[in-house]
């Protein structure tokens, strides 16, 4: 797939399930297990259409130790995630863009610490941008 492409499928599904979820009007305890279900088709979907290796070929003892953490807090995130989208007390429009500012926040420092990603003014101000936009949003 086109990374282009990619990226705009990304952006649209991942800006719009916040919005159907909210519409579903169902408490998140109904909400989460449902999403976090059906998620799984397009994941398994893709894996099986598109990866060249067997499963118990690529993962070992050393890949589960990143992996199941990974899940849990996917699964957490999803759970707190469909409790924010449900929640009457902040406005839809303030709380996916600072849930969203917070995981770009996260994922730049990890890939720096992690990856040794590079760290330059145009980061810099990338996150002092995020802060402000986060400080401006807050209900």
């Amino acid at each position: 797939m086109n990374i282009y492409i990619a990226i705009i499928l990304t952006s649209i599904c991942w800006g719009g399930w916040p919005v159907l979820a909210r519409l579903s009007n169902i408490d998140s305890s109904v909400s989460a297990p449902i999403i976090l279900t059906f998620s799984v088709i397009p994941t398994l979907y893709y894996y099986l259409m598109y990866s060249s290796t067997s499963m118990s070929d690529t993962v070992s003892l050393s890949t589960m130790t990143y992996l199941i953490p990974a899940a849990i807090m996917l699964g957490v995130g999803m759970v707190t995630y469909s409790i924010v989208l449900t929640s009457s007390a902040i406005d839809l429009s303030t709380s996916v863009p600072i849930v969203s500012a917070g995981v770009l926040i996260v994922t730049v420092i990890g890939s720096v610490v992690f990856f040794g990603d590079n760290i330059d003014l145009r980061k810099i101000l990338g996150l002092i941008a995020l802060f402000a936009g986060v400080f401006l949003l807050r209900p």
